[in-house]
């Protein structure tokens, strides 16, 4: 038998903490991976955000214009594309949380360190139940804003 057949293998190298170079490497990852999902959150919660503040415009300007003026179109096109940046939100959101998920194992297996998370299923319930509130939401004023202006309109001759 050679002496290689029984070497021991170095251990892995470590900084000061007694930390490894892997485990270093797992937990960088987990947190680029943390930062991507709350970068979708965020814009997530921008276009919400403008979508619902485009309601409230749409209500004020029913209050301050003719009904001709409001066409039907700038109630709808804020919806789909809403719809489209929503759903193509959630696909986005469900690939990174799937791939935290797997980078959280990685990172636990290399640390031996706690990484709490919830369920994926229940975060994106949670994201769809938002997008339809907004959609509800703005839905509501923009029916407002279309039939009170028209209920003006016949009342004030």
């Amino acid at each position: 038998m050679s002496a290689d057949a029984f070497a021991v293998a170095p251990p892995p190298e470590t900084d000061n903490d007694g930390i490894s170079a892997a485990s270093m490497k797992a937990i960088e990852i987990y947190q680029n991976q943390i930062q991507i999902v709350d970068r979708l959150w965020a814009y997530f919660s921008q276009y919400s955000g403008m979508l619902v503040v485009l309601g409230l415009v749409l209500v004020a300007f029913r209050s301050t214009q003719a009904v001709s003026t409001l066409h039907w179109g700038f109630v709808l096109l804020p919806v789909l594309a809403y719809g489209a940046f929503a759903a193509g939100n959630h696909r986005a959101l469900a690939l990174t949380l799937q791939e935290l998920q797997i980078v959280r194992s990685l990172a636990i297996s290399k640390t031996r360190l706690a990484f709490t998370g919830h369920a994926i299923g229940t975060i994106l319930r949670f994201h769809l139940l938002l997008t339809v509130l907004v959609l509800v939401a703005y839905g509501v004023s923009g029916w407002y804003a279309m039939h009170e202006g028209v209920r003006a309109a016949v009342a004030n001759g």
